[in-house]
């Protein structure tokens, strides 16, 4: 009867632990992901805009980039968001 306390603790602890380490890997991937989409956001969003304002031609191409930088962000932050629920 004392083995089977023992072995009810062990996969008490075990269960715990990877309790723990799934709630560790969904932290991670929300950050890593909210943090990708700041990335997307600011090289393909704010650094078109900026180049906009200096007077360059092609302002389809940067439009394109622009709406790519908005639709990529969103995802990213939506996938990061699936993580953490």
């Amino acid at each position: 009867m004392g083995k089977k306390k023992e072995s009810r603790r062990l996969y008490g602890n075990k269960r715990n632990i990877s309790d723990e380490v799934e709630k560790y890997k969904r932290e991670f991937y929300s950050k890593y992901f909210g943090d990708l989409s700041k990335i997307v956001f600011s090289v393909l969003v704010v650094g078109n805009i900026f180049s906009v304002f200096i007077g360059t031609e092609d302002h389809s191409m940067y439009l394109v980039l622009e709406l790519f930088g908005i639709s990529g962000t969103a995802f990213l932050l939506s996938l990061g968001h699936k993580f953490i629920k």
